[in-house]
């Protein structure tokens, strides 16, 4: 399949220009606008997206997930839409913040090294993401899920097989040839599918009213500094039951920026604008005035009565102190799927000096026995005036399940140095 290139300066992307290990780089998709509806009754988009990384001559080093968080109709809740949307569907001209569990995801500890550098050390790291775009009917989230998988453990292979055997280290100086090998490799892995299959669970299984890809685009973020001016292709894929859908591949050289894409598919068209930024020293010194901790609940939900506390670890006045949020939950139920966002009020310390965060589960009990509880996703935020920043986003299937044999779950984000 030959791509058709263009040359844009679309994006400004994601990599530092450092030459050592250790940089944080996080996706955020802001908003989605629907340009042009699919259905005359409205569309409701989501996002399902595949993370991957993996280190050139690395054994071990790969590392690709699905993360497919419901609900799948999330457009339709009030909790979303703020009661924007009478019919619980978008229309052309109709916007929406985009959940931070869908839209937010991060790359912590890459390693980018120079061009220059890129004959004696063999071993920079590629990250990215494939973020698939589906309107929302009657399909079962699991069958989404289930598919997408499928497409997961493509990517870890192609990623094993041409990443961590060195297999692509020559071409990663020319992403015109670095695009036309992944698009290979995927291709070929994707013939081995079974295609009827899916078809018939997006139909049969979906009362003949199925969820549609409204769009793909893969970003692929080589761990080099000093790479040319963004790529981006675009790649027709037709014959699908909705018609035909846009596959975009884009290779981010090493900047920050914002970037504006559009997902087209099925008759669809919708705006994204998303940012891409790397851990930088600016903000390091402002004083903060509360945390924002997010949590984002999988099939398991919190039962009333059971509490959630957070220990802050931070450095005040040379020395290492911690401060407990109790029971932040007030003992009410996280519900299967729920998304709560905890203000934890911090006065006068500086983002550089938060490191750490343990959450403290006290599970309810009854007749039934223990309360155990899922966490999908858990994000923790930064609040100072009009500038917020985030501190780490951790996705996982689930990231953490507390049962009673474990109550305690921590991470150290900061370096954990502490002077006065």
């Amino acid at each position: 399949m030959k791509l058709r290139i263009t040359l844009v300066a679309m994006l400004a992307a994601f990599l530092c220009g450092c030459d050592e290990p250790g940089e944080t780089f996080r996706l955020k998709m802001e908003h989605v606008t629907v340009d042009t509806a699919r259905e005359s009754s409205g569309d409701r988009p989501y996002f399902n997206t595949i993370s991957f990384r993996s280190q050139f001559n690395t054994t071990g080093s790969t590392q690709v997930d699905l993360r497919s968080r419901e609900p799948n109709d999330w457009v339709s809740k009030n909790f979303y839409n703020h009661g924007t949307l009478p019919n619980g569907h978008m229309f052309a001209g109709d916007s929406l913040p985009i959940p931070w569990w869908m839209g937010e995801h991060e790359w912590s500890d890459v390693k980018v090294i120079p061009l220059l550098d890129i004959l004696s050390d063999r071993t920079p790291e590629v990250a990215g993401a494939i973020v698939v775009s589906l309107d929302n009917n009657n399909t079962p989230p699991h069958v989404i899920r289930d598919i997408l998988t499928d497409f997961t453990n493509i990517m870890r292979t192609v990623m094993v097989t041409q990443i961590e055997q060195g297999m692509w280290i020559s071409s990663i100086t020319d992403p015109l040839t670095f695009f036309q090998t992944l698009l290979d490799a995927i291709t070929s892995e994707v013939a081995a599918l079974d295609l009827f299959g899916y078809l018939f669970q997006l139909t049969v299984g979906s009362t003949f009213n199925p969820d549609q890809p409204t769009g793909i685009e893969i970003f692929i973020m080589p761990g080099v500094e000093g790479l040319p001016e963004p790529i981006s292709a675009e790649v027709p894929v037709p014959g699908l039951p909705g018609g035909e859908v846009t596959v975009k591949l884009t290779i981010l050289p090493v900047r920050d920026a914002m970037h504006a894409t559009n997902y087209q598919g099925s008759g669809a068209n919708y705006a994204v604008n998303m940012s891409l930024d790397h851990d930088e020293d600016e903000d390091a010194d402002l004083p903060i005035t509360s945390l924002n901790l997010s949590l984002k609940t999988g099939d398991d939900g919190l039962r009333e009565g059971s509490t959630v506390s957070a220990d802050i670890q931070f450095c005040d006045g040379g020395s290492l102190v911690t401060q407990t949020f109790s029971n932040i939950n007030g003992g009410n139920t996280l519900e299967d799927w729920g998304d709560h966002t905890f203000n934890l009020p911090l006065f006068g310390i500086a983002v550089k000096d938060v490191h750490q965060i343990t959450l403290n589960w006290v599970p309810d009990s009854d007749f039934f026995g223990n309360d155990n509880w899922d966490v999908e996703a858990i994000k923790l935020a930064y609040n100072r005036l009009d500038i917020q920043g985030t501190y780490f986003i951790h996705h996982g299937r689930p990231e953490v399940r507390f049962t009673n044999d474990l109550r305690r779950w921590s991470y150290r984000f900061g370096g954990g140095a502490c002077s006065s």
